[in-house]
């Protein structure tokens, strides 16, 4: 006595998807992607954002994918989703995005691209906020001198006594 084994072809759960097969676990079918897919998700993060991020797993296009995560993040305002960001740009402006939405500067430190993080800590220092601390920290010579005349504007304005 010989084992023999024939395969079953088409077979479901096999994790392929091969001709004639209609087998749902094999033969998943791509999510298409439109704007309006993208902000029901958004819209969805707001009261279910692990439902959310399953379906933006489910996405084929790494950018859309990471774009779809980053919406989650700041929706929920919770820098964790951008860590699932694989885009370093995307990912970057994930936290910057919620930095500014949660008033919180220390977040813009965790970002990797000067010019992004220099834009975050713009944030801070622009008018109506006004916090001039960051201006040491910017790395672009030119946003840094445009924080410290900002500063001076501002001192200089507190000194005049108004009439």
């Amino acid at each position: 006595g010989k084992c023999l084994s024939n395969p079953i072809t088409p077979c479901c759960g096999n994790n392929i998807c091969e001709k004639g097969e209609t087998c749902p676990a094999d033969c998943k079918k791509p999510v298409e992607v439109t704007p309006e897919t993208l902000e029901g998700i958004k819209d969805l993060a707001r009261s279910d954002p692990v439902k959310a991020a399953k379906l933006c797993s489910e996405l084929e296009v790494p950018d859309v994918k990471d774009t779809c995560m980053s919406n989650i993040g700041e929706v929920q305002k919770d820098k964790e989703y951008c860590n699932n960001i694989a885009s370093g740009k995307i990912k970057d402006s994930c936290i910057s995005n919620i930095a500014k939405s949660l008033n919180d500067k220390s977040l813009c430190a965790g970002i990797n691209n000067d010019g992004i993080r220099d834009s975050c800590y713009a944030y801070f220092f622009v008018p109506p906020n006004k916090d001039y601390s960051v201006c040491g920290i910017l790395t672009n010579k030119n946003l840094r001198d445009s924080c410290n005349a900002l500063r001076q504007l501002d001192e200089l304005h507190k000194e005049i006594p108004q009439q």
